[in-house]
């Protein structure tokens, strides 16, 4: 999936292989966040789908992960390597915080 965003964002996105942990991997499309041009990569765990979105962040700053909710969706958001990362999904909130966490262990 990663070689498909090539020359589609100016960014290289994070799509970790998380299948052990038990999130698999569907696809990926770009969206747009505000104003902003995004990648969004699609997982699934069990019947319930993530969607993680990463676009340029602001600065160059680490943030650490906030949890939030909206309309029955749980949300964590980061930065990391000047890039933003949103994590949305209606799983409960420990696989959604876990798969989270995942992801920010293997961003290079």
């Amino acid at each position: 999936v990663k070689p498909w965003f090539e020359g589609k964002v100016d960014f290289a996105p994070a799509v970790p292989d998380l299948a052990a942990q038990g999130y698999m991997l569907l696809g990926a499309r770009l969206d747009h966040v505000g104003e902003r041009q995004a990648a969004a990569v699609v997982y699934r765990i069990r019947k319930h789908v993530i969607d993680l979105y990463c676009w340029r962040a602001a600065s160059y700053a680490s943030t650490p992960p906030t949890l939030a909710s909206a309309r029955g969706f749980g949300m964590v958001t980061w930065s990391e390597g000047g890039l933003r990362y949103v994590a949305v999904s209606d799983v409960e909130r420990d696989d959604l915080t876990r798969f989270a966490e995942l992801v920010r262990q293997r961003i290079p």
